[in-house]
């Protein structure tokens, strides 16, 4: 490049498609140079050799020494004359001078990627996603969301989210990330509103400011919250729920569709349908104690009018499937893991500490850990992860009568899943507080100040808190 400002020795006619001559002086160094210096061009981002010496050392050591024998250079871009041995230099200043540095540049690497794409795309493995050039001429870009239907080996949950998505993806101009992440959003608020609804219906005596302020408390619950900002079917999978909980009396053709539908975002949801159809036998039947027949002929109507055609449907579909989970049946295999009810037992009593603790019981509990006594501490822990179980479960002096088929739910939902995820508990989570009564004004206040602290926390790690794996390429972030 120095040379080329006092010389024209380095300049070079090229000829265009239509014939026109240009002459290239110090922009055939500068063009490449920007692939090792992108400061050139003022990107705050390492050089490709750099990039490359990265990515090697985030490997496992015993590999290393092959991966530095092996670099291999492709694509369009490494067309310039002397780049292999440029890269190879580079790469030898940055890597330990014990390792042997061979830079490869095979003649066809302009078509490498291609190529490399090609034999990827011709595997029998990905045959059932080509798409036909006949198929693409006649829908375009159109075809593209049918082939979901090519890739259920793929899926291991009802398409409920997809079918919700296409819907906006016909407004183009509406379909961008920020859009369908607001999707999220709306459903939050949504779902804050039914979860209004609810407690007003459970506790009809509790005035609406204490009412709206526990569906906020509760639209806050960190793990709730944290996956308002994202596109996921979280959102909308606790808002249908809420909805068919909340709205059991509508006519039976509409919640035939509503549980339908809430089936179809995740098919585990079926498990809280049940509970609420038993839960409106139970409010019937303790409305209507003295007549023990006509709550039988109810019962009796209420599984035939509200749930017959939905577990009818949901029992000849795990038959047909073979199981409950799709697709990758391998990968999500059904199997008892009962230490999940421990787990969710422990999480729940954690975000519904100000109900369990005083200050004074903290101060005691701090004191024992402060002198390390950390036998006393774990024996606390468990008998308060006990009395949670027993109190919020199976107390008789709650109001709430419907604590046995909440555990019940819970087992059902949460034993057959082999991963521990917090989002698992969102929805059981929401019914157990639903039904818990709770009716002290500032457990409900510690518990909104519990949350906004442990959000603004998972918040500031997710965004400026970014770390790395060794074993996983780029940029990682915190989520529950």
């Amino acid at each position: 490049m120095e040379v080329s400002k006092t010389s024209s020795s380095v300049e070079k006619n090229y000829e265009l498609p239509d014939g026109q001559v240009i002459t290239i002086g110090n922009e055939r160094f500068r063009c490449p140079e920007v692939l090792f210096q992108p400061a050139m061009i003022g990107m705050e981002a390492a050089g490709i050799h750099e990039t490359t010496y990265n990515s090697i050392m985030k490997c496992d050591v015993d590999i290393r020494k092959d991966l530095y024998g092996n670099v291999v250079l492709s694509g369009g871009s490494t067309m310039f004359p002397g780049i292999g041995d440029r890269m190879s230099k580079e790469i030898s200043a940055l890597a330990p001078s014990s390792m042997k540095i061979k830079v490869v540049a095979p003649p066809e690497r302009k078509y490498s990627v291609w190529i490399g794409g090609s034999i990827l795309a011709s595997l029998s493995t990905f045959q059932q996603m080509w798409i036909a050039k006949a198929e693409y001429d006649e829908s375009g870009a159109a075809v593209l969301p049918r082939q979901f239907q090519k890739l259920g080996s793929m899926i291991t949950t009802p398409p409920g989210l997809l079918f919700c998505m296409q819907a906006v993806s016909s407004f183009p101009d509406s379909c961008s990330t920020s859009v369908l992440r607001l999707t999220n959003g709306v459903l939050s608020v949504l779902c804050s509103i039914l979860v209004y609804e609810i407690i007003t219906h459970l506790r009809p005596s509790l005035d609406d400011k204490k009412a709206t302020f526990r569906a906020v408390v509760l639209s806050l619950y960190p793990v709730h919250w944290f996956f308002t900002f994202l596109l996921y079917r979280c959102g909308i999978s606790n808002s249908s729920t809420c909805h068919v909980s909340f709205n059991s009396e509508e006519e039976v053709p509409v919640k035939f569709i509503a549980w339908g539908f809430v089936v179809l975002i995740r098919q585990t949801n079926i498990i809280w349908m049940l509970f609420v159809a038993c839960a409106g036998v139970i409010e019937f039947a303790q409305s209507h104690q003295r007549n023990s027949a006509e709550v039988v002929e109810f019962s009796r109507s209420k599984e035939k009018d509200d749930l017959s055609a939905n577990r009818k449907a949901f029992v000849a579909f795990v038959r047909w499937n073979g199981s409950i989970v799709l697709g990758a049946k391998d990968a999500h295999a059904v199997s008892p893991h009962f230490a999940q009810l421990l787990y969710f037992a422990v999480v729940s009593a954690v975000f519904m500490l100000p109900v369990h603790f005083s200050l004074g019981q903290v101060a005691v509990l701090f004191q024992q850990f402060r002198k390390n006594k950390l036998l006393n501490f774990f024996q606390w822990l468990m008998a308060l992860t006990v009395s949670f179980l027993s109190v919020q479960f199976f107390s008789k002096k709650s109001e709430d009568s419907l604590g046995a088929g909440i555990f019940v739910a819970c087992a059902a939902s949460l034993i057959p899943a082999p991963l521990i995820e917090f989002r698992y508990y969102t929805i059981p989570f929401f019914f157990l507080i639903l039904h818990t009564n709770i009716t002290g004004h500032k457990s409900w206040l510690f518990m909104g100040v519990l949350y906004l602290s442990i959000n603004c926390f998972t918040m500031y790690m997710f965004l400026f808190q970014p770390f790395s794996w060794k074993h996983e390429a780029g940029t990682q972030r915190f989520i529950w």
